[in-house]
């Protein structure tokens, strides 16, 4: 009977030496696992700042882009009121010049009408 005993000490023993074994293999693959956790939250956080990093490099971009469409603007823009401006001198120099010709035909028809009396 005490062989018995013994028997079951040690199988007591060993059953909490088994489940010892167990809670450390256990703690480690929770570690192992919140490693894991820890290793995807920083490959996600890396994705993040590359997408981060490349919409603030394509912001400043379309900054860029826009800007240089700004100025070219309003450099044509320029150029059309120059335009305008030389287009407007040359209506109202046009106009003065009819002004003067409808003069002189105003003459000439006086003329004409005069001499024609005359005659």
């Amino acid at each position: 009977m005490e062989q018995s005993r013994g028997e079951s000490a040690n199988f007591g023993r060993l059953i909490e030496q088994r489940l010892a074994e167990l809670n450390l293999y256990l703690q480690d693959a929770r570690n192992d696992a919140g490693a894991f956790e820890i290793d995807i939250a920083k490959i996600k956080l890396d994705i993040w700042m590359k997408e981060a990093k490349t919409k603030k490099e394509l912001a400043e971009h379309e900054v860029a882009a826009y800007g240089a469409l700004k100025s070219d603007l309003i450099d044509l823009e320029s150029q059309l009121y120059d335009k305008m401006e030389t287009g407007e001198k040359a209506s109202d120099e046009l106009s003065a010049r009819l002004a003067q010709l409808s003069s002189r035909l105003d003459s000439f028809e006086k003329e004409t009408n005069d001499l024609n009396t005359e005659i």
